[in-house]
């Protein structure tokens, strides 16, 4: 990525500021504890459901 490192620490910076601000309001903090739920259950779901690799003889 262009500008690494410091474009990766921007990342994470706005990533915490999106956590931060669903925190704020009562209405979105819902989904600030329902998305590691979700993201777990997604994991699961892939971990599932991915086709096995093709064991070469």
């Amino acid at each position: 990525m262009p500008g690494s490192p410091y474009t990766n620490w921007f990342v994470v910076a706005f990533l915490i500021l999106v956590a931060i601000l669903l925190s704020v309001d009562e209405d979105t903090r819902v989904a600030l504890y329902v998305a590691p739920v979700w993201f777990t259950i997604l994991g699961i779901s892939y971990q599932v459901t991915k086709p096995r690799a093709a064991q070469v003889a």
